[in-house]
């Protein structure tokens, strides 16, 4: 069982402190995920000691919500079968649950339709697409949309199941800004073990990111006044898509820097 589970990854000194609750309800893909990177990683004690400081952090920055908007999340997907499964149930395990998903899928020859189809919650919204692009593809999901909030997860990536809850709580206390954005770890997956390429953290500086983009669109969540306003992607653009969205969504205005992943 789970706790049998712990036990034994906790003996192997496996788990970090900070979320063993959160290992022991085993309610969470990205938890399972983390504690097979962190193992992988036994020999990088500055990640280690990084990933703690962000879940400490966490766990003080979920205060109640009272204003809880919808939250539409747009996911673009091409032949993404074997990995899409993991990036919706890292919606579904949200701590915040006012949110819809909206499947983009960009003429996938494999069984992604198939695969999502079995996944039975209403929340959850699959559009069979033409061949387009990605940036075409999201803006499917844009203009079917209904939330006033948008946040973007790529079919290969995951969410911490606090996510939702923290943006949305920073973005319903500052009601000024438009837009925020969080800290991420890139990790590639080699022979069934994780190497972690970067642990991405960086106040926001709109000079910096003409030159290089530092905010990953996975990251991001934005009002939808600012999709209204400026549109969304750029479809004649072949290449950095979510880096043009992010210039244009973050020029007049800078974006809410959340130091956590």
């Amino acid at each position: 069982n789970e706790n049998t589970r712990y036990r034994k990854a906790s003996n192997q000194g496996k788990v970090n402190k900070v979320y063993k609750a959160e290992y022991l309800n085993r309610k969470s893909v990205y938890y399972e995920v983390l504690d097979q990177i962190l193992v992988s990683a036994k020999r990088n004690p500055k990640f280690a000691a990084k990933v703690e400081q962000s879940e400490s952090s966490i766990r003080k920055m979920t205060q109640a919500v009272s204003y809880k908007p919808l939250v539409s999340i747009i996911m673009p997907t091409y032949n993404r079968a074997n990995v899409i499964l993991n990036a919706i149930k890292s919606v579904l395990q949200q701590k915040y649950e006012n949110w819809e998903l909206l499947i983009c899928d960009d003429a996938s020859t494999d069984n992604t339709e198939s695969v999502v189809s079995k996944i039975k919650d209403s929340r959850i919204k699959y559009f069979k697409l033409s061949k387009m692009g990605a940036a075409a593809a999201r803006n499917v999901g844009l203009r079917n949309s209904r939330g006033e909030l948008i946040a973007y997860l790529d079919s290969d990536n995951i969410w911490s199941p606090y996510f939702l809850e923290v943006m949305v709580g920073t973005l319903t206390r500052k009601t000024g800004f438009f837009c925020a954005y969080c800290n991420y770890i890139d990790v590639v997956c080699e022979n069934g073990s994780y190497r972690v390429k970067r642990f991405n953290s960086r106040f926001f500086n709109y000079e910096e990111l003409s030159t290089k983009n530092f905010i990953d669109l996975n990251t991001f969540m934005h009002r939808r006044e600012l999709y209204e306003s400026f549109g969304g992607f750029n479809e004649t653009l072949k290449r950095q898509q979510d880096w043009d969205l992010i210039l244009k969504y973050t020029f007049l205005r800078d974006p809410l820097y959340v130091d956590t992943f």
